[in-house]
């Protein structure tokens, strides 16, 4: 029996025995061995049964484990290409998945997530959007209850995990150390609240703002960054089986976000330039970009063929140039 395969029948007993002794809370992959490196009372006995697998569980990198059901893909599929309303059509997909067990919601800390690297079309989070975000919302007073609605995330897939890594930190990097520093402990990737979290993590880290302000957490942020908030969170094979659904995921959130930043012309090229690298159709990569209504939807279809006419072939190079260059520019 190969590694993969003991590890996912060693996962799917642990499961079993955690149902039988009464744990209502769904565990995955990841929160699986979470709860066996924090002690806790109330797993102490499935820590003390698998101490010694654990050990070689942390010394080894885990392959993907398991695949989405051919019958749950075709039904999301049919959702995902429906004509429902964008957000009503969010909603009947993480309904099927939680049906299914592809989606759970969990509590998590700042310091748990890092950003999806499909989010705003690849740009992921600006340090100076973030911080001015931030301070907005302690400006105007913190209501946690307003985070949960749009807070999504998915899991890191161990095959992906290095990539996801190195995104957030070429992110950081181009931050001027605005956002913090990647600690590689974090286990999960943000579609919605992505710029808030950040600046959360950025407030963890002692990171001095824009102007080289020192920020001091008012009570309610500090009780907020100790404790987190409830998360949905996918399962990583959701986006094995469909690539584009973080990006449509996060533009569709984004969307009904009071506090959102408005997707612009450059964001919409890259979110277009995505699903075209992807094998998508024009009209089909319009479509699913105008869904989550842009600032420029009136003339989005004028950007898409401006994408695949003038900004470097297949790839797109031109794009990703100016993908990096806006992210500086604010700082001229």
């Amino acid at each position: 029996m190969g590694f993969g395969v003991a590890v996912a029948c060693w996962l799917t007993a642990l499961k079993l025995q955690n149902q039988h002794m009464g744990f209502e809370e769904r565990l995955t992959t990841t929160n699986i061995l979470t709860k066996l490196t924090k002690p806790s009372n109330k797993y102490t006995a499935v820590q003390q049964h698998h101490q010694q697998l654990l050990k070689v569980l942390s010394q080894t990198t885990l392959e993907s484990c398991g695949t989405m059901e051919p019958a749950v893909k075709a039904e999301m599929e049919q959702l995902l290409k429906s004509s429902a309303p964008v957000n009503s059509k969010l909603e009947q997909v993480i309904k099927l998945l939680t049906s299914k067990g592809l989606a759970y919601e969990v509590v998590l800390k700042p310091e748990d997530l890092l950003c999806h690297p499909a989010n705003r079309g690849g740009a992921m989070v600006n340090g100076f959007d973030a911080w001015a975000k931030g301070n907005s919302v302690l400006t105007t007073g913190l209501k946690p209850s307003l985070l949960p609605p749009n807070s999504f995330c998915m899991e890191m897939d161990p095959a992906r995990r290095d990539g996801q890594l190195q995104a957030n930190q070429q992110m950081c990097a181009k931050a001027e150390n605005l956002l913090g520093t990647v600690m590689g402990t974090e286990r999960y990737l943000t579609l919605g609240t992505s710029h808030f979290v950040m600046y959360c993590r950025a407030l963890q880290q002692g990171v001095p703002g824009p102007e080289g302000e020192r920020v001091k957490p008012p009570p309610e942020m500090s009780a907020l960054l100790a404790s987190g908030w409830k998360w949905v969170a996918i399962a990583a094979v959701v986006e094995t089986a469909f690539p584009g659904f973080p990006s449509w995921c996060q533009a569709t959130l984004n969307s009904v976000n009071s506090t959102n930043k408005v997707v612009g012309e450059l964001e919409a090229m890259l979110q277009i330039s995505a699903y075209l690298k992807e094998g998508q159709a024009m009209n089909t990569a319009v479509d699913l970009v105008k869904a989550a209504a842009p600032a420029c939807g009136a003339y989005l279809e004028d950007i898409g063929y401006f994408c695949k006419l003038f900004l470097g072939g297949d790839k797109f190079p031109l794009l990703e140039q100016l993908k990096n260059f806006s992210s500086l520019a604010i700082i001229c």
